[in-house]
């Protein structure tokens, strides 16, 4: 006997999630983004893809999909920012646990530095070592010398 359930039933819809791209559902999947829930959280809704099919929409860029999900994984770290001012505001409200939210909190402050580094990462400085080698051509002059004025380090500074 081979076939499958469907098949003996006269079903010949697929079974399982939908994988076909749909630019509703990538949608709806940016927005649960931006609000702060994980990919896993949101397969777990009805009508949304599995993790995979998220991830190879991604990786293949359907539908331009690729921009789409990393602006929102940028909102991401928006939202995880207001969610640690509110969390200093429960804080108040019940200071018996404030080692959990000073725990949460941190989590929060690094996902936020992760999905938008530019705002809530870490400030780097880049520092500079050597010297500057700068030369000079007067335009319009035949066979003008070139003129190099080199620059220690120590001249560098402000």
């Amino acid at each position: 006997m081979s076939g499958s359930v469907a098949e003996a039933v006269g079903d010949s819809r697929p079974i399982g999630r939908p994988t076909i791209y749909n630019e509703a559902v990538a949608t709806a999947i940016c927005w649960h983004l931006s609000e702060g829930l994980s990919l896993r959280a949101i397969e777990m809704k009805e009508g949304m893809p599995d993790y995979r099919t998220i991830v190879r929409w991604v990786m293949e860029d359907r539908g331009g999909f690729r921009a789409q999900y990393a602006r929102a994984r940028e909102l991401q770290g928006d939202w995880y920012a207001d969610r640690v001012g509110e969390l200093s505001e429960e804080v108040l409200i019940n200071p018996k646990d404030s080692n959990a939210y000073r725990v949460a909190g941190d989590l929060m402050k690094w996902q936020a530095a992760v999905r938008k580094p530019r705002v809530y990462g870490e400030r780097q400085q880049v520092e500079h070592t050597g010297g500057i080698d700068v030369a000079f051509t007067i335009a319009g002059l035949p066979e003008t010398p070139k003129l190099a004025v080199s620059v220690p380090d120590a001249q560098l500074t402000d």
